[in-house]
């Protein structure tokens, strides 16, 4: 997650209820279609989205028509000015949480060009940043308060879960989106969503196995769990002097899906799944999975590129997925929009736009974790359709 997405963060427990249990979760979808989970909420108590123009959401969901405006710069670069003037409070009517996303990362438009000073001082302010990212009590010294909301158990258990569709609710090539709430000092919360993680089947030594564990691939920026800041400082300076091997607790790793809930704490979660109704035939599919999931096994043991300008980072690889899967299909991957962040002076992919994706669909999470989808519907503006 990136700097200014904790301040939209912090912009968004503003407008929601201080307890984030006091308020009902729903699920929605692009697709229109919802489903919860039996380790988080029956599909029956969730309410869908009311099926609208998705360029039409933001004014259902604000009652502002200021909305309509921002729709028309959402997927171009003017939404780079947009949001600076949004973070800086210049657009009337319009909260400081929104988001106009930017180009979609499959298309021309999304480049972002080399700043070798930028990139060194960005490089730096975001390992301290991810560094200081730590519990909800924001401790400096102490006891490490282990966040583990989430049991890794009960996340894992959704690939053996048939939902409403007949498919299994987690499924290889799917997107676990994660996070722990944003705790303030007044004592509000607002449940959040900061990592993503992909699902890539049952595995057992490292290899495709039926009766093997629940498998991840995903970027980390630190190998250790929320803990208290000092000791998140501490274990990041300690590791630029001995770094962690290729693969093993830093940067693009594989692990269990109970393993890391286990060892790393999180109170959210859903699982995404990025739909396209033009791919009809099971073999194409099939092919399309195997080789997204070759990409990202070919991605292992590179290092997370805390620049966020190339990747890989924990929600660019859903990009890295989706590029392979559709190499050679003569078919455009299901959109994904990015976020232009002033502080990095880049186009990120963040794990909020693939929430926001018009092809999105939730196929399970908890309470909290629905709630955040909620929160990233309601404030992100998303382009037409093209």
């Amino acid at each position: 997650m990136s700097i200014s997405a904790h301040n939209r963060a912090k912009a968004v427990a503003t407008g929601v209820a201080k307890n984030s249990k006091a308020a009902e979760p729903k699920a929605s979808t692009r697709a229109g279609s919802a489903g919860g989970s039996a380790k988080g909420e029956p599909a029956e108590a969730l309410e869908a989205v009311p099926a609208a123009p998705v360029s039409q959401w933001p004014i259902d969901q604000r009652g502002n028509e200021s909305f309509a405006k921002l729709v028309k710069s959402a997927g171009t670069l003017h939404a780079k000015e947009l949001q600076k003037l949004i973070g800086k409070g210049k657009l009337k009517d319009v909260p400081g949480d929104t988001v106009v996303e930017g180009p979609n990362v499959f298309s021309k438009a999304f480049k972002n060009g080399h700043d070798p000073i930028r990139e060194l001082l960005t490089h730096e302010i975001v390992k301290l940043t991810f560094a200081m990212s730590t519990d909800k009590q924001r401790q400096w010294f102490g006891t490490d308060s282990h966040v583990n909301a989430v049991k890794g158990s009960d996340v894992a258990s959704l690939a053996d879960e048939i939902g409403p569709d007949g498919l299994p609710r987690l499924m290889p090539g799917d997107i676990i989106v994660n996070g722990i709430d944003h705790h303030e000092k007044d004592g509000s919360s607002v449940p959040h969503i900061g990592h993503a993680s992909m699902y890539v089947g049952k595995q057992k030594n490292g290899k495709p196995d039926e009766n093997g564990e629940p498998t991840i691939i995903h970027a980390m920026a630190t190998s250790t769990t929320d803990q208290t800041i000092g000791g998140n400082l501490l274990q990041v300076l300690k590791e630029d002097v001995v770094p962690p091997p290729p693969g093993k607790g830093k940067g693009v790793i594989k692990e269990s899906v109970e393993g890391f809930f286990e060892r790393f704490g999180r109170e959210n979660y859903a699982v995404i799944r990025l739909n396209d109704d033009r791919v009809t035939d099971p073999k194409l599919r099939a092919e399309m999975q195997k080789r997204g999931l070759q990409a990202l096994e070919g991605a292992v043991g590179k290092p997370y590129d805390l620049t966020l300008r190339k990747g890989p980072y924990c929600s660019y690889l859903a990009k890295v997925y989706q590029e392979a899967a559709y190499e050679g299909t003569g078919l455009q991957p299901p959109p994904i929009g990015t976020t232009w962040e002033n502080g990095v002076g880049a186009w990120v992919i963040e794990p909020e736009n693939i929430v926001a994706s018009r092809n999105a669909t939730v196929t399970a999470g908890n309470s909290g974790g629905l709630q955040a989808v909620q929160n990233v519907l309601r404030n992100h503006v998303v382009a037409n359709a093209k």
